[in-house]
């Protein structure tokens, strides 16, 4: 492994913290999701990789569940196609209180998307901020769409996506807050 890049940290249930990022290879080509998880003065208990052969997998958000574990946010760039696109998709992994993983939802399209910042609602399902893409943007490399929350439930099923504002490039949710009335 080539580097850590830490991209969000908050405090555990037990009073540590755990903070998500991802570990670079050599190549520089490719990384994995990486979870870590600290006691309360910051000595490592236990660090959790995510990722496949051939995909690129960054964590953006990491967020306290309600039943000890935790949701992670961000995404996976895949290699397909013919010739090979560099597709990035919005990526949610649900992990246990050992962040061992559960499930894993990714909003899959040709096209490049905004990563995934996800938070545990009220109801105990999830919500995420990133955007659906219509159509790659030739001159940039990202997609063109629009910013989008999704909502998943606690199985890891789609349950709505709702979109706002008009086509562009760029467009897309960084952060999503529940405020006291459930409304987002």
């Amino acid at each position: 492994i080539d580097f850590y890049t830490f991209r969000q940290a908050r405090q555990a249930h037990d009073g540590g913290f755990v903070a998500v990022g991802e570990s670079s290879y050599p190549s520089g080509t490719y990384s994995d999701g990486w979870l870590l998880k600290t006691d309360s003065v910051g000595n490592k208990e236990w660090e959790r990789f995510y990722g496949q052969l051939s995909q690129t997998e960054r964590l953006t958000s990491v967020y306290p569940t309600t039943d000890g574990g935790y949701i992670l946010g961000g995404s996976r760039r895949h290699f397909a196609g013919s010739p090979p696109r560099h597709n990035l998709d919005p990526m949610i992994i649900k992990v246990d209180s050992m962040g061992v993983e559960e499930w894993t939802y990714i909003y899959d399209t040709p096209y490049n998307e905004a990563v995934a910042y996800v938070i545990q609602t009220m109801d105990g399902n999830y919500v995420f901020g990133g955007s659906i893409s219509v159509s790659q943007n030739g001159t940039t490399g990202n997609g063109n769409g629009r910013a989008t929350l999704f909502k998943i439930d606690t199985a890891g099923s789609l349950m709505w996506t709702k979109s706002f504002g008009f086509v562009s490039s760029n467009h897309g949710f960084q952060v999503v807050k529940e405020l006291p009335d459930s409304s987002l």
